[in-house]
């Protein structure tokens, strides 16, 4: 099962777009994973990856003031 990306017919479907960037992750994981366990997995390695993405960003925001 996947989830529809519903947008606008007329914006074109990019990096910049967040919610297509979730939706095509999203689809993805679900195609691609065989059980549960692999799902979870997944999941964790992308929680894991924001994480240290926003650990940075956060470093970065302190380092400018």
């Amino acid at each position: 099962m996947t989830v529809p990306n519903a947008r606008q017919p007329n914006i074109a479907i990019g990096l910049q777009d967040q919610t297509s960037i979730a939706l095509n992750l999203f689809n993805t994981i679900l195609r691609t994973a065989k059980n549960r366990t692999e799902l979870e997995q997944s999941w964790a390695a992308i929680e894991q990856d924001i994480t240290i993405q926003e650990q940075r960003e956060e470093r970065q925001r302190q380092l400018r003031n």
